[in-house]
């Protein structure tokens, strides 16, 4: 196995390297690590460097254990004696090196934290990555999207027709729905909304959703001309009579196939923060 620490004083890399190596992990596994390999592609793809960031736990090349060093060691050229010396010297190092250091700083009920980041250095996930997972951009979406019913179904999908057809939207907007939905099943319902049939199927027909498949199981046997009754009780038995009612209720514009409803574990979440915020609020 093995496990990195950094740090300009010595003692201080050492034990961030065993405190990394053990977190979450008791003695008996220790046995448990994975075995080098000369396989140096396996060793550089991405999901490895990010299991060793995890838990220290991804594959290193068998070369790094060589006879032979591929450089010389070469110590810390630092004498520091104090931590106005330390961040004096490693923001000397970024200089050097033309990086930027942005600082958030965040003082919450007394107590201090702050979150520091070097662009071209802090990142150990891949940056399509970072920016393809970044939660930030599903801010300009969260108001149209819950509150979709509200705005003309042609502006909403104009807003979010560029969006991937597979986003999870609880994910993508930060909040937790009763019954959670994709972007592409909110385009479909829009495209219900217009009358636009085929563009409805396109979104649904290859889905997971069961009221989905039922939905287009239910436009196939409009276009065919064909009568709900004459077919009624083998949906039921085949969707459930709930299922099955929704659908045409859907169908015929008083239900939505998405809900936007939050879980009450989500409003109850919201409710301890506002209490929070007014401890925080009479603290200040």
């Amino acid at each position: 196995f093995v496990s990195f620490g950094a740090h300009p004083i010595l003692e201080v890399s050492l034990e961030r390297t065993m405190t990394e190596l053990m977190q979450g992990r008791g003695l008996e596994n220790l046995q448990e690590f994975e075995v080098p390999t000369f396989d140096m592609s396996l060793v550089s793809e991405s999901f490895n460097l990010e299991s060793h960031f995890i838990d220290s736990n991804g594959k290193m090349g068998i070369q790094f254990l060589s006879a032979k060093k591929s450089f010389a060691f070469a110590p810390w050229n630092y004498s520091g004696e104090n931590t106005e010396d330390e961040f004096t010297y490693l923001t000397g190092i970024f200089a050097a090196m033309g990086k930027e250091i942005y600082i958030r700083d965040y003082n919450y009920l007394g107590f201090y934290s702050c979150q520091m980041i070097v662009p071209g250095v802090s990142e150990v996930y891949p940056i399509d990555d970072l920016i393809y997972n970044n939660r930030n951009r599903g801010k300009a979406y969260r108001e149209v999207i819950l509150n979709f019913a509200e705005y003309d179904p042609e502006t909403v999908l104009d807003e979010i027709e560029a969006l991937e057809d597979h986003l999870n939207v609880e994910k993508f907007i930060g909040v937790i729905f009763e019954e959670n939905f994709t972007i592409g099943e909110l385009k479909a319902q829009l495209h219900l909304s217009l009358g636009n049939v085929e563009e409805a199927i396109g979104y649904l027909e290859f889905g997971n959703s069961a009221m989905g498949n039922l939905i287009v199981e239910l436009l196939r046997m409009e276009e065919l001309g064909l009568e709900l009754d004459d077919y009624r009780q083998a949906l039921y038995d085949l969707y459930s009579a709930a299922r099955v009612d929704k659908a045409v209720e859907i169908l015929s514009g008083e239900a939505f196939l998405v809900s936007t409803s939050l879980h009450r574990d989500y409003t109850n979440m919201l409710s301890m923060y506002d209490r929070l915020e007014v401890k925080k609020a009479a603290a200040f």
